[in-house]
């Protein structure tokens, strides 16, 4: 990302996808805040417009994002929901180009490797090696003219990277198309994106939330998912159950079970690309069952069960406090008559005792004490 257009102002809100240094991707929700001291989501701190030079604040906001994004991981999008939208500006570089020379004619078993930055972050890799015999897939014949050698090297390499485009390319795009629409809510900026085709290259667009679908239209707060509902367990114990269709680990498999069915629906049979369906696996792989995963379904299920234990417990307590206060309701409710009757005697004999020495008190002065 080379740029910002503006620095967002208090209130602002967007969305930022970062890819990571392992391949994965993960978007952040911000919100513009006059009190945020650092880009912690999802708070982004407020850069100061100076009149004399309008674009230092733009270039903090965008310094900030990059700081925040890390060495290791790049800015893929930005998403502004605001009016004016925060557009980003990145640097894509001239169309990558090759240029393989043979210098002298390879032998059986040399080999040539390309490796393909994908959109996501990731690389595939393309490789080619040399054979005498008639050439199968991967592999480009040697003929012992140098310059059909070349032709036929040309020829291969045209074949597997037009693979790579059908297969690992299309599983990369159709996976990050898939979360894109799963990570969407009705809040400001964050609709799916939308591919504009009207100029000469095609770009993301901003889509407004009445022109779209919208998955998920319930609570979007950027809070704790289980603090939405919560049940008393006892004097002073509440138990969290809340939970949100959204949540990032269920959107993740959302997202890789659609993009599943959608390249199924696409190429029933995969007799169009045969390598597309094993590049659409290993992509899907890292959204449902990649163990470096966080969070994960797993952490879901584990927060639940806890609460389950917690309600296990207070339970039990319950419980025996119930038999314990029964077990003294029964003791009162149950005291044998005589026992009691001997009870009230007693304490009635103990008021009139007390009654009588008040009643004498109550006669003395200090003439009848000093007669």
């Amino acid at each position: 990302m080379t740029n910002l257009d503006h620095a967002p102002v208090a209130g602002e809100s967007f969305r930022v996808t970062l890819n990571l240094k392992d391949g994965s991707q993960k978007t952040y929700d911000f919100t513009a805040s006059a009190s945020a001291q650092k880009v912690a989501s999802p708070d982004f701190p407020v850069f100061e417009t100076d009149p004399l030079d309008p674009a230092a604040a733009a270039g903090k906001a965008r310094d900030a994002l990059i700081a925040f994004a890390g060495k290791e991981n790049t800015i893929a999008s930005i998403q502004g929901g605001n009016t004016p939208t925060l557009t980003a500006t990145f640097d894509g570089g001239a169309y990558a180009a090759y240029d393989i020379s043979l210098l002298s004619q390879p032998s059986a078993g040399d080999s040539i490797t390309v490796q393909l930055a994908l959109h996501d972050g990731t690389t595939t890799s393309v490789t080619l090696t040399a054979t005498n015999g008639t050439a199968s897939t991967g592999s480009f014949a040697i003929d012992p003219n140098p310059t059909t050698t070349a032709g036929n090297l040309k020829a291969a390499l045209a074949t597997a990277l037009a693979a790579a485009a059908a297969g690992p390319l299309s599983a990369s795009s159709t996976v990050r198309a898939s979360q894109d629409f799963f990570s969407a809510t009705t809040a400001s900026g964050q609709a799916p994106k939308r591919i504009d085709t009207t100029g000469a290259t095609p770009t993301y667009k901003d889509a407004a939330l009445t022109s779209t679908v919208i998955w998920y239209q319930g609570d979007a707060a950027n809070t704790d998912p289980r603090a939405t509902a919560s049940i008393r367990a006892g004097a002073n114990l509440d138990v969290a159950i809340g939970a949100r269709a959204n949540e990032v680990p269920i959107q993740k498999a959302l997202a890789g079970f659609a993009a599943l069915a959608v390249d199924g629906l696409a190429d029933p049979k995969a007799t169009t690309t045969p390598g597309r369906l094993a590049a659409l696996s290993s992509k899907t792989y890292d959204l449902l069952g990649k163990a470096s995963n966080d969070p994960s379904l797993e952490a879901i299920a584990t927060d639940f069960g806890l609460a389950a234990s917690t309600l296990t417990s207070a339970k039990s307590q319950n419980a025996a406090t119930r038999l314990t206060l029964q077990n003294v309701v029964d003791g009162v409710e149950s005291a044998p008559i005589q026992e009691v009757a001997a009870k009230l005697l007693e304490v009635q004999n103990r008021l009139q005792a007390s009654y009588q020495i008040t009643s004498s008190l109550s006669k003395l002065s200090l003439v009848n004490y000093m007669s």
